[in-house]
Protein backbone atom coordinates (compact mmCIF):
# COMPACT_ATOMS: atom_id res chain seq x y z
CA UNK A 1 0.00 0.00 0.00
CA UNK A 2 3.23 2.39 1.06
CA UNK A 3 3.96 1.84 -2.94
CA UNK A 4 0.71 2.53 -4.81
CA UNK A 5 -0.41 4.97 -2.54
CA UNK A 6 2.48 7.36 -4.59
CA UNK A 7 0.21 7.25 -7.43
CA UNK A 8 -3.00 9.44 -7.78
CA UNK A 9 -4.15 6.88 -10.08
CA UNK A 10 -3.61 3.04 -11.20
CA UNK A 11 -4.27 1.88 -15.08
CA UNK A 12 -4.31 -1.88 -14.71
CA UNK A 13 -4.07 -3.95 -11.93
CA UNK A 14 -2.66 -7.10 -13.72
CA UNK A 15 -2.88 -10.96 -11.99
CA UNK A 16 -0.51 -13.21 -13.32
CA UNK A 17 -1.48 -17.00 -13.98
CA UNK A 18 -0.43 -19.83 -15.31
CA UNK A 19 -2.61 -21.88 -17.70
CA UNK A 20 -2.38 -25.15 -15.97
CA UNK A 21 -4.37 -25.16 -13.20
CA UNK A 22 -7.50 -27.46 -13.52
CA UNK A 23 -8.91 -27.37 -10.10
CA UNK A 24 -9.66 -24.47 -7.70
CA UNK A 25 -7.31 -25.60 -4.93
CA UNK A 26 -6.87 -24.24 -1.41
CA UNK A 27 -3.44 -22.40 -2.52
CA UNK A 28 -4.94 -21.10 -6.01
CA UNK A 29 -8.47 -19.34 -4.17
CA UNK A 30 -5.54 -17.83 -1.56
CA UNK A 31 -3.76 -16.22 -4.09
CA UNK A 32 -6.61 -14.78 -5.48
CA UNK A 33 -8.24 -13.64 -2.12
CA UNK A 34 -5.30 -11.90 -1.20
CA UNK A 35 -4.94 -10.22 -4.14
CA UNK A 36 -8.94 -9.05 -4.33
CA UNK A 37 -8.99 -8.45 -0.23
CA UNK A 38 -6.97 -5.51 -0.62
CA UNK A 39 -8.49 -3.78 -3.70
CA UNK A 40 -11.78 -1.16 -3.46
CA UNK A 41 -14.75 -2.50 -5.89
CA UNK A 42 -14.60 0.43 -8.05
CA UNK A 43 -10.84 -1.46 -9.04
CA UNK A 44 -12.52 -4.34 -10.45
CA UNK A 45 -13.28 -2.97 -13.50
CA UNK A 46 -9.45 -2.18 -13.72
CA UNK A 47 -8.61 -5.84 -13.50
CA UNK A 48 -7.11 -7.78 -15.99
CA UNK A 49 -5.56 -11.12 -16.37
CA UNK A 50 -2.18 -12.05 -17.47
CA UNK A 51 -1.43 -15.70 -18.82
CA UNK A 52 2.31 -16.91 -19.08
CA UNK A 53 3.53 -20.16 -20.60
CA UNK A 54 0.87 -20.15 -22.99
CA UNK A 55 2.24 -21.75 -26.51
CA UNK A 56 1.15 -25.38 -24.40
CA UNK A 57 -2.22 -24.44 -24.25
CA UNK A 58 -2.26 -22.61 -27.65
CA UNK A 59 -2.40 -19.45 -25.84
CA UNK A 60 -5.37 -19.22 -24.20
CA UNK A 61 -6.17 -19.68 -20.57
CA UNK A 62 -5.84 -23.59 -20.70
CA UNK A 63 -6.82 -25.72 -17.34
CA UNK A 64 -6.94 -22.71 -15.60
CA UNK A 65 -9.78 -21.00 -17.17
CA UNK A 66 -11.99 -23.78 -15.09
CA UNK A 67 -11.37 -22.81 -11.83
CA UNK A 68 -10.75 -19.05 -12.38
CA UNK A 69 -14.67 -19.18 -13.73
CA UNK A 70 -16.00 -20.90 -10.35
CA UNK A 71 -14.53 -18.62 -8.42
CA UNK A 72 -15.65 -15.12 -10.33
CA UNK A 73 -19.28 -16.89 -9.87
CA UNK A 74 -18.96 -17.81 -6.29
CA UNK A 75 -17.50 -13.60 -5.87
CA UNK A 76 -20.60 -12.28 -7.64
CA UNK A 77 -22.75 -14.45 -5.59
CA UNK A 78 -21.28 -13.66 -2.03
CA UNK A 79 -20.48 -10.21 -2.81
CA UNK A 80 -22.53 -8.66 -6.14
CA UNK A 81 -19.39 -8.45 -8.00
CA UNK A 82 -18.41 -8.89 -11.48
CA UNK A 83 -15.03 -9.32 -12.85
CA UNK A 84 -15.53 -10.50 -16.32
CA UNK A 85 -13.71 -12.87 -18.08
CA UNK A 86 -13.82 -11.90 -21.51
CA UNK A 87 -11.29 -11.39 -24.40
CA UNK A 88 -10.39 -7.66 -23.61
CA UNK A 89 -9.54 -8.92 -19.86
CA UNK A 90 -7.48 -11.43 -21.04
CA UNK A 91 -4.36 -11.58 -22.27
CA UNK A 92 -1.20 -14.09 -23.45
CA UNK A 93 2.18 -14.54 -23.93
CA UNK A 94 5.20 -16.56 -23.32
CA UNK A 95 8.38 -16.31 -22.66
CA UNK A 96 10.30 -19.36 -24.75
CA UNK A 97 11.43 -16.83 -27.38
CA UNK A 98 13.94 -15.23 -24.87
CA UNK A 99 15.16 -18.43 -24.24
CA UNK A 100 15.67 -19.19 -27.66
CA UNK A 101 17.72 -16.04 -28.20
CA UNK A 102 19.65 -16.15 -24.82
CA UNK A 103 20.45 -20.07 -25.83
CA UNK A 104 21.84 -18.42 -29.06
CA UNK A 105 23.93 -16.10 -27.37
CA UNK A 106 25.57 -18.28 -25.43
CA UNK A 107 26.80 -20.16 -28.84
CA UNK A 108 23.88 -23.17 -29.13
CA UNK A 109 22.35 -23.87 -32.54
CA UNK A 110 18.81 -24.28 -34.36
CA UNK A 111 17.60 -25.73 -37.05
CA UNK A 112 15.49 -22.89 -38.83
CA UNK A 113 12.15 -24.32 -38.28
CA UNK A 114 12.79 -24.20 -34.68
CA UNK A 115 13.74 -20.84 -35.01
CA UNK A 116 10.46 -19.94 -36.98
CA UNK A 117 8.50 -21.34 -34.40
CA UNK A 118 9.94 -19.37 -31.74
CA UNK A 119 9.22 -16.40 -33.74
CA UNK A 120 6.32 -17.20 -34.41
CA UNK A 121 5.76 -17.56 -30.77
CA UNK A 122 7.55 -13.85 -30.14
CA UNK A 123 5.30 -12.31 -32.52
CA UNK A 124 2.26 -13.11 -30.78
CA UNK A 125 3.58 -12.40 -27.42
CA UNK A 126 4.61 -8.88 -29.11
CA UNK A 127 0.89 -8.42 -30.55
CA UNK A 128 -0.43 -9.68 -26.97
CA UNK A 129 1.32 -6.78 -25.28
CA UNK A 130 0.14 -3.93 -27.58
CA UNK A 131 -3.58 -5.22 -26.85
CA UNK A 132 -2.80 -5.01 -23.15
CA UNK A 133 -1.28 -1.44 -23.53
CA UNK A 134 -3.94 -0.02 -25.51
CA UNK A 135 -6.56 -1.73 -23.37
CA UNK A 136 -4.92 0.06 -20.38
CA UNK A 137 -4.78 2.83 -21.84
CA UNK A 138 -8.82 3.08 -22.59
CA UNK A 139 -9.56 2.12 -19.00
CA UNK A 140 -10.55 5.03 -16.02
CA UNK A 141 -8.01 5.15 -13.98
CA UNK A 142 -8.99 3.35 -10.42
CA UNK A 143 -8.32 6.36 -8.06
CA UNK A 144 -5.61 5.20 -5.57
CA UNK A 145 -6.91 7.42 -2.37
CA UNK A 146 -10.11 4.23 -2.38
CA UNK A 147 -8.12 1.53 -2.04
CA UNK A 148 -5.49 3.47 0.11
CA UNK A 149 -8.67 4.63 2.93
CA UNK A 150 -10.01 0.99 2.43
CA UNK A 151 -6.29 -0.60 3.58
CA UNK A 152 -6.94 2.18 6.28
CA UNK A 153 -10.12 0.89 7.74
CA UNK A 154 -8.81 -2.89 7.46
CA UNK A 155 -5.86 -1.94 9.68
CA UNK A 156 -8.09 -0.42 11.77
CA UNK A 157 -10.52 -3.59 12.57
CA UNK A 158 -6.84 -5.43 12.93
CA UNK A 159 -6.10 -2.92 14.97
CA UNK A 160 -8.30 -2.26 17.55
CA UNK A 161 -10.55 -5.53 17.65
CA UNK A 162 -7.59 -7.68 19.83
CA UNK A 163 -7.84 -4.69 22.36
CA UNK A 164 -11.51 -3.64 22.29
CA UNK A 165 -12.67 -7.26 22.99
CA UNK A 166 -10.85 -7.17 25.76
CA UNK A 167 -12.01 -4.23 27.15
CA UNK A 168 -15.22 -5.16 26.05
CA UNK A 169 -14.48 -8.28 28.81
CA UNK A 170 -13.20 -6.26 31.28
CA UNK A 171 -16.24 -4.00 31.26
CA UNK A 172 -18.59 -6.58 31.75
CA UNK A 173 -16.81 -7.91 34.52
CA UNK A 174 -16.46 -4.55 36.20
CA UNK A 175 -20.29 -3.92 35.96
CA UNK A 176 -21.15 -7.23 37.39
CA UNK A 177 -18.93 -6.71 40.56
CA UNK A 178 -20.96 -2.77 40.62
CA UNK A 179 -23.95 -4.74 40.83
CA UNK A 180 -23.39 -7.24 43.24
CA UNK A 181 -21.64 -4.30 45.23
CA UNK A 182 -24.69 -2.22 44.99
CA UNK A 183 -27.11 -5.27 45.59
CA UNK A 184 -25.23 -5.81 49.08
CA UNK A 185 -24.67 -2.42 49.98
CA UNK A 186 -28.10 -1.80 49.96
CA UNK A 187 -29.69 -4.65 51.40
CA UNK A 188 -26.69 -4.52 54.23
CA UNK A 189 -26.25 -1.82 57.47
CA UNK A 190 -22.70 -0.70 57.15
CA UNK A 191 -20.81 1.41 59.22
CA UNK A 192 -18.18 4.09 58.07
CA UNK A 193 -15.08 1.77 58.62
CA UNK A 194 -16.43 -1.19 56.44
CA UNK A 195 -17.19 1.88 53.74
CA UNK A 196 -14.06 2.96 54.01
CA UNK A 197 -12.58 -0.13 53.25
CA UNK A 198 -15.10 -0.37 50.35
CA UNK A 199 -13.65 2.86 48.84
CA UNK A 200 -10.63 1.40 46.58
CA UNK A 201 -11.83 -0.34 43.43
CA UNK A 202 -9.87 -1.95 41.19
CA UNK A 203 -9.99 -2.43 37.44
CA UNK A 204 -8.16 -3.52 34.47
CA UNK A 205 -6.10 -1.15 31.75
CA UNK A 206 -4.02 -1.92 28.37
CA UNK A 207 -0.79 -1.01 27.52
CA UNK A 208 0.93 -2.41 24.49
CA UNK A 209 4.46 -4.17 23.86
CA UNK A 210 6.17 -4.07 21.07
CA UNK A 211 7.08 -7.06 19.54
CA UNK A 212 9.56 -6.55 16.74
CA UNK A 213 8.69 -10.16 14.97
CA UNK A 214 5.43 -12.08 14.91
CA UNK A 215 5.42 -14.78 18.12
CA UNK A 216 3.40 -17.76 17.87
CA UNK A 217 1.24 -18.57 20.96
CA UNK A 218 -1.22 -21.55 21.89
CA UNK A 219 -4.62 -20.72 23.10
CA UNK A 220 -5.75 -24.41 24.06
CA UNK A 221 -7.00 -24.49 27.93
CA UNK A 222 -3.71 -26.70 28.75
CA UNK A 223 -1.57 -24.06 27.92
CA UNK A 224 -3.21 -20.95 29.22
CA UNK A 225 -3.71 -20.39 33.19
CA UNK A 226 -6.66 -17.90 34.81
CA UNK A 227 -5.13 -15.82 37.71
CA UNK A 228 -7.83 -12.80 38.95
CA UNK A 229 -10.15 -13.30 36.04
CA UNK A 230 -6.99 -12.46 33.48
CA UNK A 231 -6.06 -15.25 30.53
CA UNK A 232 -2.29 -15.33 30.08
CA UNK A 233 -1.01 -17.39 27.00
CA UNK A 234 1.87 -19.27 29.24
CA UNK A 235 3.42 -20.91 25.96
CA UNK A 236 5.36 -18.88 23.48
CA UNK A 237 5.56 -21.85 21.12
CA UNK A 238 8.08 -19.18 18.31
CA UNK A 239 9.39 -16.22 20.02
CA UNK A 240 10.67 -14.72 16.95
CA UNK A 241 8.68 -16.53 14.12
CA UNK A 242 10.11 -15.71 10.33
CA UNK A 243 5.90 -16.46 8.41
CA UNK A 244 4.55 -13.03 7.08
CA UNK A 245 1.42 -14.40 5.42
CA UNK A 246 -0.51 -15.71 8.94
CA UNK A 247 -3.00 -12.93 9.96
CA UNK A 248 -2.59 -11.82 13.35
CA UNK A 249 -4.95 -12.29 16.42
CA UNK A 250 -6.41 -15.07 14.25
CA UNK A 251 -6.57 -18.91 15.34
CA UNK A 252 -6.44 -21.81 13.22
CA UNK A 253 -4.66 -19.90 10.15
CA UNK A 254 -3.95 -22.32 7.88
CA UNK A 255 -0.35 -21.30 7.35
CA UNK A 256 0.70 -21.79 11.01
CA UNK A 257 0.96 -25.34 9.71
CA UNK A 258 4.52 -23.60 8.16
CA UNK A 259 5.76 -22.28 11.39
CA UNK A 260 8.92 -23.74 13.10
CA UNK A 261 6.92 -24.63 15.84
CA UNK A 262 4.99 -27.60 13.85
CA UNK A 263 7.87 -29.31 12.66
CA UNK A 264 6.77 -30.00 9.37
CA UNK A 265 3.48 -32.08 11.71
CA UNK A 266 0.35 -31.27 12.92
CA UNK A 267 1.20 -30.91 16.42
CA UNK A 268 3.88 -28.38 17.94
CA UNK A 269 7.20 -29.75 19.06
CA UNK A 270 6.88 -26.87 21.83
CA UNK A 271 3.53 -27.05 23.73
CA UNK A 272 2.10 -30.95 21.72
CA UNK A 273 -0.87 -29.41 21.01
CA UNK A 274 -2.88 -29.06 17.77
CA UNK A 275 -1.80 -26.81 15.09
CA UNK A 276 -5.26 -25.11 15.06
CA UNK A 277 -5.09 -24.00 18.88
CA UNK A 278 -2.29 -21.76 17.80
CA UNK A 279 -2.15 -17.44 16.64
CA UNK A 280 0.15 -15.24 15.50
CA UNK A 281 0.28 -11.88 17.97
CA UNK A 282 2.23 -9.00 16.81
CA UNK A 283 1.13 -6.75 19.46
CA UNK A 284 1.30 -7.87 23.12
CA UNK A 285 -0.74 -6.26 25.54
CA UNK A 286 0.20 -5.88 29.73
CA UNK A 287 -3.03 -5.77 31.61
CA UNK A 288 -2.17 -3.55 34.41
CA UNK A 289 -4.48 -3.77 37.50
CA UNK A 290 -4.93 0.09 38.92
CA UNK A 291 -7.18 1.61 41.49
CA UNK A 292 -9.56 3.97 41.96
CA UNK A 293 -10.59 5.52 44.81
CA UNK A 294 -14.30 7.22 45.39
CA UNK A 295 -12.78 10.84 46.48
CA UNK A 296 -16.89 12.19 46.69
CA UNK A 297 -17.66 9.45 49.52
CA UNK A 298 -14.29 10.17 51.13
CA UNK A 299 -14.79 13.57 51.86
CA UNK A 300 -18.01 13.37 53.19
CA UNK A 301 -16.51 10.55 55.13
CA UNK A 302 -13.95 13.24 56.17
CA UNK A 303 -16.50 16.24 57.18
CA UNK A 304 -18.12 13.20 59.34
CA UNK A 305 -21.53 12.49 57.61
CA UNK A 306 -23.07 9.33 58.19
CA UNK A 307 -22.31 6.22 56.42
CA UNK A 308 -25.82 5.70 55.54
CA UNK A 309 -25.56 9.12 53.70
CA UNK A 310 -21.79 8.34 52.26
CA UNK A 311 -22.99 4.79 51.15
CA UNK A 312 -25.96 6.48 49.08
CA UNK A 313 -23.05 8.64 47.48
CA UNK A 314 -21.20 5.82 46.79
CA UNK A 315 -24.15 3.35 45.39
CA UNK A 316 -24.97 6.56 42.86
CA UNK A 317 -21.22 7.09 41.87
CA UNK A 318 -20.92 3.34 41.12
CA UNK A 319 -24.35 3.77 38.73
CA UNK A 320 -23.12 6.75 37.46
CA UNK A 321 -20.04 4.62 36.74
CA UNK A 322 -22.31 1.93 35.48
CA UNK A 323 -24.34 3.49 33.23
CA UNK A 324 -20.24 5.57 31.52
CA UNK A 325 -19.03 1.87 31.31
CA UNK A 326 -22.42 0.61 29.10
CA UNK A 327 -21.93 3.71 26.80
CA UNK A 328 -18.43 2.94 26.19
CA UNK A 329 -18.92 -0.93 25.64
CA UNK A 330 -21.70 0.86 22.83
CA UNK A 331 -19.65 3.26 21.33
CA UNK A 332 -16.56 0.43 20.98
CA UNK A 333 -19.19 -1.75 19.25
CA UNK A 334 -20.66 1.19 17.20
CA UNK A 335 -17.38 1.72 16.09
CA UNK A 336 -16.44 -1.72 14.84
CA UNK A 337 -19.77 -1.51 12.95
CA UNK A 338 -18.79 1.47 11.55
CA UNK A 339 -15.72 0.09 10.23
CA UNK A 340 -17.24 -3.24 9.34
CA UNK A 341 -19.62 -1.26 7.55
CA UNK A 342 -17.56 0.15 5.37
CA UNK A 343 -15.39 -2.79 4.52
CA UNK A 344 -18.43 -4.68 3.41
CA UNK A 345 -19.83 -1.72 1.19
CA UNK A 346 -16.67 -0.58 -0.50
CA UNK A 347 -14.53 -3.69 -0.64
CA UNK A 348 -13.99 -6.57 -3.40
CA UNK A 349 -13.29 -9.18 -0.71
CA UNK A 350 -14.06 -8.86 2.93
CA UNK A 351 -12.45 -11.52 5.36
CA UNK A 352 -14.14 -9.72 8.80
CA UNK A 353 -14.39 -13.30 10.78
CA UNK A 354 -11.35 -12.10 12.90
CA UNK A 355 -13.52 -10.27 15.16
CA UNK A 356 -15.67 -12.52 15.70
CA UNK A 357 -12.48 -14.89 16.69
CA UNK A 358 -11.83 -12.00 19.29
CA UNK A 359 -14.88 -12.38 21.49
CA UNK A 360 -15.01 -16.02 20.82
CA UNK A 361 -11.61 -16.22 22.53
CA UNK A 362 -12.67 -13.92 25.59
CA UNK A 363 -16.47 -16.35 25.84
CA UNK A 364 -14.17 -19.57 26.34
CA UNK A 365 -11.54 -17.58 28.90
CA UNK A 366 -14.73 -16.73 30.42
CA UNK A 367 -16.33 -20.01 30.42
CA UNK A 368 -13.09 -21.62 32.04
CA UNK A 369 -13.49 -18.84 35.26
CA UNK A 370 -17.26 -19.77 35.00
CA UNK A 371 -17.28 -23.24 35.38
CA UNK A 372 -15.47 -22.88 38.96
CA UNK A 373 -17.55 -19.99 39.96
CA UNK A 374 -20.72 -21.66 38.44
CA UNK A 375 -21.65 -17.71 37.20
CA UNK A 376 -21.96 -17.72 33.65
CA UNK A 377 -23.77 -13.81 33.69
CA UNK A 378 -19.90 -13.24 31.95
CA UNK A 379 -20.15 -15.61 29.36
CA UNK A 380 -23.80 -14.81 28.55
CA UNK A 381 -23.36 -11.40 28.10
CA UNK A 382 -20.36 -11.40 25.56
CA UNK A 383 -22.42 -14.09 23.96
CA UNK A 384 -24.89 -11.22 23.35
CA UNK A 385 -22.71 -9.10 22.10
CA UNK A 386 -21.12 -11.30 19.82
CA UNK A 387 -24.63 -12.42 17.89
CA UNK A 388 -25.47 -9.20 17.64
CA UNK A 389 -22.06 -8.50 15.83
CA UNK A 390 -23.06 -11.66 13.83
CA UNK A 391 -26.79 -10.13 13.11
CA UNK A 392 -25.63 -6.60 12.38
CA UNK A 393 -23.20 -7.85 9.66
CA UNK A 394 -25.71 -9.83 8.38
CA UNK A 395 -27.88 -7.05 7.91
CA UNK A 396 -25.23 -5.31 6.21
CA UNK A 397 -24.45 -7.57 3.60
CA UNK A 398 -27.85 -8.41 2.87
CA UNK A 399 -28.79 -4.42 2.00
CA UNK A 400 -25.66 -4.23 -0.34
CA UNK A 401 -26.43 -7.65 -2.19
CA UNK A 402 -30.20 -6.34 -2.85
CA UNK A 403 -29.01 -2.91 -3.53
CA UNK A 404 -30.42 -1.03 -1.19
CA UNK A 405 -27.24 0.46 0.68
CA UNK A 406 -26.81 3.46 -0.82
CA UNK A 407 -28.98 5.12 1.85
CA UNK A 408 -26.70 3.71 4.74
CA UNK A 409 -23.26 4.58 2.76
CA UNK A 410 -20.56 4.75 5.26
CA UNK A 411 -18.02 7.54 3.73
CA UNK A 412 -14.13 7.77 4.61
CA UNK A 413 -14.67 10.29 6.91
CA UNK A 414 -17.19 8.49 9.33
CA UNK A 415 -14.37 5.97 9.55
CA UNK A 416 -12.06 8.81 10.89
CA UNK A 417 -14.84 10.00 13.23
CA UNK A 418 -15.23 6.45 14.61
CA UNK A 419 -11.29 6.10 15.04
CA UNK A 420 -11.08 9.62 16.66
CA UNK A 421 -14.35 8.78 18.92
CA UNK A 422 -12.35 5.59 20.71
CA UNK A 423 -9.53 7.82 21.47
CA UNK A 424 -12.01 10.27 23.18
CA UNK A 425 -13.54 7.79 25.56
CA UNK A 426 -13.42 8.99 29.25
CA UNK A 427 -12.86 5.49 30.99
CA UNK A 428 -11.28 3.66 28.10
CA UNK A 429 -10.16 6.41 25.62
CA UNK A 430 -6.35 6.06 27.06
CA UNK A 431 -5.97 2.16 26.49
CA UNK A 432 -7.05 2.28 22.89
CA UNK A 433 -4.88 6.06 22.05
CA UNK A 434 -1.95 3.73 23.33
CA UNK A 435 -2.94 0.84 20.69
CA UNK A 436 -2.96 3.76 17.90
CA UNK A 437 0.04 5.06 18.21
CA UNK A 438 2.14 1.89 19.30
CA UNK A 439 0.63 0.58 15.51
CA UNK A 440 1.37 4.32 13.87
CA UNK A 441 4.88 3.75 15.43
CA UNK A 442 5.27 0.17 14.45
CA UNK A 443 3.25 -0.59 11.37
CA UNK A 444 1.95 -3.94 10.95
CA UNK A 445 2.61 -5.56 7.70
CA UNK A 446 -0.37 -7.60 6.47
CA UNK A 447 0.91 -10.07 4.28
CA UNK A 448 4.37 -11.12 2.45
CA UNK A 449 2.88 -9.66 -1.36
CA UNK A 450 2.43 -5.96 0.36
CA UNK A 451 6.04 -6.28 2.14
CA UNK A 452 6.93 -7.13 -1.65
CA UNK A 453 5.81 -4.62 -3.35
CA UNK A 454 7.37 -2.28 -0.64
CA UNK A 455 10.62 -3.03 -0.94
CA UNK A 456 10.54 -3.57 -4.21
CA UNK A 457 11.54 -6.63 -5.55
CA UNK A 458 8.33 -7.85 -6.80
CA UNK A 459 6.24 -10.39 -8.80
CA UNK A 460 5.03 -11.21 -12.29
CA UNK A 461 2.07 -9.34 -12.44
CA UNK A 462 3.87 -6.06 -10.59
CA UNK A 463 6.74 -6.29 -12.72
CA UNK A 464 4.24 -5.99 -15.43
CA UNK A 465 2.34 -2.88 -14.15
CA UNK A 466 6.08 -1.50 -13.28
CA UNK A 467 6.80 -2.00 -17.12
CA UNK A 468 3.66 0.16 -18.25
CA UNK A 469 4.58 2.95 -15.72
CA UNK A 470 7.55 3.72 -17.32
CA UNK A 471 6.81 4.33 -20.21
CA UNK A 472 3.75 6.80 -18.33
CA UNK A 473 5.03 10.05 -19.04
CA UNK A 474 5.05 8.83 -22.99
CA UNK A 475 2.20 7.34 -23.03
CA UNK A 476 -0.62 7.81 -19.91
CA UNK A 477 -0.25 11.59 -20.84
CA UNK A 478 -3.10 10.78 -23.40
CA UNK A 479 -5.77 10.14 -20.89
CA UNK A 480 -8.11 12.28 -19.55
CA UNK A 481 -7.49 13.96 -16.28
Amino acid sequence: MDYISGFDKINGICILLLPDTPRLTTFFRFCINELLLHLHKSAADNILFTFTKTRSSFYGPGDTMTPLKTYMRELEKARGITIPLVPNTMFYFDNESFRLYAALKQGLTFDQSTKDAFGASWSKSVDEARRLVKRVIDLTPHKTDDTVTLDMARRLILTVAPPIAKISENITIEIKNITIMTAEANNNDINAEDLRARLVCSYMDLDPITLERPRTVCTSDSCTTVHNNIVRYNKHCHQDCQLQNVAPNVINHSDLRKCWAMNGGENCRVCGCRWEKHMHVKIDYNEVKKQRTDTAVEKQLEENATASDALQLEIANANKRKESLEFEKKSMFDSLMIFTGFLLQNSILVQNGGIVEYIDMSINHQKVIAQMSKDFTIVKSLEAQRNEYVVQTEIFEKAIKDGKSKGAKITASEVIKARESLCDLKINGNALTKVLVWVKKNPIHLSKREIRVGDGYVSGAWSLWGAISSVKKSVFKKLPK
